[in-house]
């Protein structure tokens, strides 16, 4: 019994050594995707922030998966990776970003990588804005009064443009209505 429990205090040391390793190397990974971040170089960065996706979890973890999913969507050159994109951003959603719904809720609003769907948008960007993500209300605000998805209501969509600018969203989608 003694042996044994020397053998699990030894491997679950390896164990946490090992996790160090990998904790240590997403971090220095994180630099070098700010620094390709900075020198303009987002094909570079975005590769290395869908390492860091997979080597950690939580807060860190979400994050670097909206970077690399909002690369692999948006960036020159990667547009032909939005399968890669929509894992990442589902990955978030699923850890429970209201960022990664706002993101796919774009996605499928502009048919940016995906088919456009308006109505998957409008559920992503709703699940976006009860989660607190000011910028969906601008584009719920676009779909209520297009009818995109959602039966065209102007009050509605007032409504929700009102909420983003209330909260000084930068939201492109108001233009002159609200001034």
């Amino acid at each position: 019994a003694r042996a044994r429990s020397e053998d699990d205090a030894n491997t679950a040391q390896q164990v946490e050594r090992e996790i160090n390793v990998i904790t240590q190397r997403a971090y220095d990974l994180w630099a070098e995707a700010e620094a390709a971040d900075k020198r303009g170089d987002r094909v570079a960065a975005a590769g290395m922030w869908g390492d860091i996706a997979h080597m950690i979890d939580g807060p860190h973890g979400i994050y670097a998966c909206l970077r690399a999913g909002n690369a692999f969507l948006n960036e020159e050159g990667l547009q032909d990776r939005a399968h890669v994109a929509l894992r990442f951003l589902e990955a978030a959603v699923r850890a429970g970003s209201a960022r990664g719904h706002y993101l796919l809720g774009c996605a499928y609003f502009e048919g940016n990588g995906v088919p456009a769907d308006y109505e998957l948008a409008v559920y992503h960007l709703q699940q976006a804005a009860e989660g607190g993500e000011i910028d969906a209300h601008g584009r719920l605000g676009l779909a209520y009064m297009n009818g995109n998805g959602v039966p065209k209501d102007p009050s509605e969509g007032v409504r929700h443009w009102k909420l983003a600018a209330q909260s000084d969203a930068r939201v492109e989608e108001t233009g002159e209505l609200l001034r």
